[in-house]
């Protein structure tokens, strides 16, 4: 959970925003992680949770790894997430379905 809020806090614009919240649909809950940031693209998304995929992204040191541990622990937790850009365009989302 904690490279969640720390990727959220990395890559935030500056004078961006992050909110946290829990969100309940049809008796399914979600926490959502959001932080304004230019959107991922669909090609990034797919490469997003391979280890070692960041290498060459100097601008925040990232070595792809967290994100790829947190997939695995959902994994075996057997809990569904996503990472998408908002609805509205200006950043990105993680959600975990609870």
């Amino acid at each position: 959970m904690a490279n969640i809020f720390s990727n959220a806090a990395n890559y935030t614009d500056r004078y961006g925003k992050i909110e946290a919240c829990v969100e309940t649909e049809n008796d399914t809950k979600k926490l959502i992680i959001a932080n304004t940031c230019k959107p991922l693209t669909y090609d990034e998304l797919n490469h997003l949770f391979v280890p070692f995929n960041n290498l060459n992204n100097k601008s925040h040191n990232s070595n792809g790894l967290g994100l790829y541990i947190v997939k695995q622990l959902l994994i075996i937790l057997h809990m569904r997430y996503e990472f998408a850009p908002t609805e509205v365009g200006d950043g990105m989302k993680f959600i975990i379905y609870l």
